[in-house]
């Protein structure tokens, strides 16, 4: 109940809120149902979050994936049975869907991807090069949020499209997919693709509006501060000197890295737009539009969520 209870009403307002907004167009009836199902699964994705957060173990995050696919014993834990049980009714609700043969395998890899953008992350944080240790097994304290930063700087362009723990958005269209009257296979490879630009703009949306209030805590995680540190405007030794805060805050909001990420949104955008045109189909209506209000939204929830 505590880890539950720490993610607060406004979060869970401002999720639910996004999701309404950044719907396909459906009936009013069926959006209900699918959002429904997009915050069971987002539910999901909180559960794994703090495994990691809190844990910071593979081993245990391992059995939480065995517990999803039904290895480990009923009672193995509460935790466990939460992950269990929640994951066989998003299954069971996604099966039932008009559309889900079709997109079955589209799922199954965006499920896939999920699970190992929670895998890269801890590989960010864990020191797996330890002796005597298997990988990932290292506790995070001996990795602290600088070295993740560096990790992540190195590996930039991978780290900007895998996107660690934050596929909600790609998802989400694939679940209102399943409810869109009249979907064609040749539809799907071009709503993907748009998927994945309106993901990747919600996370630039996320990195540019909440870094700031992660610094006192030691959280390099946003995407800004790993840009910033990729191009040279912020050093590893300015990370690492954690008691100087504000200068470092400074540091970050005099350089590019800011202006940079919501080009990077831009551009996204326009080449969603045109995707969304070319295919024409009418769950599309307004659809990438919207994201210029989840933007709106997220700028002026700065340092709340």
């Amino acid at each position: 109940p505590d880890i539950y209870e720490r993610r607060t009403n406004y979060l869970w307002k401002w999720v639910q809120c996004a999701f309404q907004i950044t719907s396909l167009k459906l009936a009013d009836e069926t959006m209900h149902t699918s959002n429904v199902l997009k915050c069971h699964s987002a539910f999901l994705t909180i559960l794994l979050d703090d495994i990691c957060d809190n844990a910071r173990s593979e081993v245990i995050f391992e059995r939480a994936v065995q517990a999803m696919q039904g290895e480990l014993p009923d009672d193995d834990s509460d935790l466990y049975d939460m992950i269990r049980d929640v994951w066989r009714m998003v299954q069971q609700e996604l099966q039932a869907t008009p559309n889900y043969r079709l997109l079955k395998p589209y799922l199954e890899a965006a499920y896939g991807q999920w699970l190992d953008s929670f895998r890269y992350s801890l590989h960010l944080a864990l020191d797996n090069g330890a002796a005597n240790q298997t990988p990932f097994a290292q506790a995070y304290a001996t990795a602290p949020g600088y070295l993740v930063a560096a990790r992540a700087a190195a590996d930039w362009q991978r780290y900007l499209h895998v996107i660690p723990h934050t596929i909600h958005v790609y998802l989400s269209g694939l679940i209102d997919l399943l409810f869109v009257p009249g979907l064609q296979p040749e539809h799907i490879k071009p709503l993907t693709q748009i998927f994945l630009l309106t993901q990747q703009m919600s996370q630039i949306g996320n990195w540019v509006t909440t870094w700031e209030r992660e610094l006192p805590h030691g959280d390099f995680s946003s995407g800004l501060v790993i840009y910033a540190l990729a191009r040279g405007w912020v050093q590893l030794e300015d990370l690492a000197a954690r008691a100087d805060v504000a200068r470092l805050a400074a540091a970050l909001r005099a350089c590019p890295a800011r202006d940079d990420l919501l080009k990077l949104w831009s551009d996204a955008r326009a080449q969603a737009a045109a995707l969304a045109e070319a295919t024409r189909l009418p769950a599309l209506a307004g659809y990438v539009d919207r994201f210029s209000t989840i933007l709106h939204m997220q700028l002026a929830s700065e340092g709340l969520t």
